[in-house]
């Protein structure tokens, strides 16, 4: 399955005793509150409104929010930038709003002259879309209900119970979670969806190819 990135904003946090309790769970050395600069990101949600034509369903979500904790937060999903890493996700929750299920997560850097910078552009909501990053698990046609690779494409429209549909692929479980970024354009309304275009086309074409070798399975070679 591609990686899937999800994109939302970002929003300061403050921090309390049973925040702190968290965020030194992951700590070598225990931190104080003075030291530590946290934030809250609504990452993504179920809506169908996604311009890749991926939504996450209720259930991905909840899967998600267990495994973000202790993930890393870098920038622009440079995974090669060993130096990279800006906070670290403590906590995260799947959240009712609206009629959907959202993905909050809580994060934290330390206090220290190296990220003044940074938070500075966070309160001033300079630095404020991130971008969850994730592999999809097991997903569900919109059209044909299939769970593995279909013909339909999300994003075509195809005739279905007499009208045209927008073919969607529902992402039901995430298989891998790798971290959340900092990043500089969003594209949904409110959870947004990134993916790189080299991926969508290498998808499209992968179809084409199952399509075309099934027709001529079906024509006996012709």
């Amino acid at each position: 399955m591609e990686t899937i990135s999800k994109i939302m904003k970002a929003a300061h946090e403050d921090i309390g005793d049973h925040e702190l309790a968290l965020i030194n769970k992951l700590t070598l050395v225990p931190l104080e509150k003075e030291q530590v600069f946290t934030f809250k990101v609504t990452a993504c949600d179920s809506g169908e409104d996604d311009r890749n034509f991926e939504p996450l369903t209720a259930e991905c979500i909840s899967q998600l929010a267990k495994m973000y904790v202790g993930k890393p937060v870098i920038k622009n999903h440079d995974l090669r930038d060993v130096d990279g890493t800006l906070a670290r996700v403590y906590a995260a929750e799947a959240v009712k709003e609206n009629g959907l299920q959202s993905l909050v997560m809580h994060c934290y850097m330390p206090r220290t002259a190296k990220n003044e910078d940074l938070i500075a552009e966070i309160n001033a909501g300079i630095k404020s879309e991130v971008s969850v990053d994730f592999r999809a698990g097991k997903t569900r046609c919109g059209i044909c209900g299939a769970s593995k690779l279909c013909s339909h494409i999300p994003g075509y429209k195809y005739d279905a119970d007499g009208e045209k549909k927008t073919c969607l692929r529902y992402i039901e479980e995430c298989a891998e979670v790798y971290e959340l970024s900092f990043v500089t354009v969003g594209a949904q309304p409110r959870a947004g969806t990134r993916k790189s275009l080299d991926e969508r086309k290498k998808r499209k074409l992968q179809l084409m190819l199952e399509i075309i070798k099934t027709e001529v399975e079906n024509n006996d070679g012709i």
